[in-house]
C-alpha cells in the first residue's frame, strides 16, 4: 500500500478504501489549509491513514513508512471496537449512550462491518511487516498481481506455514486435556518434531 501510493500519486483511494472509510478519516484527520485544495488521491489518505499513527507530515518528512499506516490500522480498529461496544450497550439499553435504541440498531451492522475490515487490514499489515521470532516457524508473505480487462490489482497475502499458532490459541490454551493419536508423533524418540509442528506449550509434556 505504501508503496503503491508512492508509485502512483494520482491513484484513487477507493483502490484501498471505501467510501464510509474515506468519508471517517476526512473526519478524523482534518486536512491543513494548503492541502484543502488537493484533489482526493490514495496517496492523501494513506497520509491520512498515517497521521492517526503519529506521522507529523512536516515538509522535510520522507513518505509515511510501515510502522506509522499500521499504527494508524491499529487507532482506527481501537476506534471502531469502542464504537460498535457503545452501539451495543445502547441497543441493550444499558446506558444512555445519546442516541435513540432504535438508531443505534440502525448503525450496529455499519460501524460491525467497518470494525471487521479495520481488524482485518491490521492483523494482515501486523501479519505481512512484523519480524518472525527465531524460535517460531516463519510467516508466508506474497503479492498477487490481479487483472481484470484492463485493470489491475495488487493482492497483499500473509499465512503462517504451520497451523502451530491457531492450535495454540485454539485449542491447546483453552482445552483441559487433549488426545492425539498418530502412529508418526515421536521422531527419534521424542516429541520436539510434534510440538513445533503442532505448537504444543513447552509446559505441557506429551504422554
Amino acid at each position: 500500500m505504501t508503496m503503491l501510493q508512492r508509485e502512483n500519486t494520482d491513484q484513487e483511494p477507493t483502490a484501498v478504501f471505501t467510501e464510509n472509510e474515506l468519508n471517517i478519516l476526512d473526519k478524523l484527520v482534518k486536512p491543513k489549509r494548503h492541502e484543502a485544495s488537493q484533489p482526493r488521491s490514495l496517496s492523501n489518505y494513506i497520509r491520512k491513514m498515517a497521521k492517526l499513527g503519529g506521522y507529523l507530515a512536516r515538509a522535510s518528512d520522507p513518505p509515511p513508512g510501515n510502522l506509522v499506516v499500521w499504527r494508524g490500522f491499529s487507532r482506527l480498529n481501537d476506534l471502531f471496537t469502542r464504537l460498535t461496544d457503545l452501539l451495543k450497550e445502547g441497543m441493550d439499553g444499558e446506558v444512555n449512550i445519546g442516541i435513540a435504541s432504535n438508531q443505534a440498531e440502525e448503525w450496529y451492522p455499519l460501524f460491525g462491518s467497518l470494525l471487521s475490515r479495520a481488524s482485518g487490514n491490521w492483523e494482515l499489515w501486523t501479519a505481512f511487516t512484523a519480524e518472525d521470532p527465531e524460535d517460531n516457524p516463519p510467516m508466508a508473505r506474497w503479492l498477487t498481481l490481479a487483472e481484470s480487462g484492463s485493470l489491475f490489482d495488487i493482492e497483499v497475502n500473509a499465512s503462517p506455514i504451520l497451523a502451530a499458532e491457531t492450535l495454540r490459541r485454539s485449542l491447546w490454551n483453552v482445552a483441559y486435556g487433549c488426545l492425539v493419536t498418530s502412529a508418526t508423533l515421536t521422531a527419534l524418540g521424542t516429541f520436539d518434531r510434534f510440538r513445533m509442528r503442532s505448537g504444543l506449550p513447552r509446559q505441557r509434556s506429551p504422554r
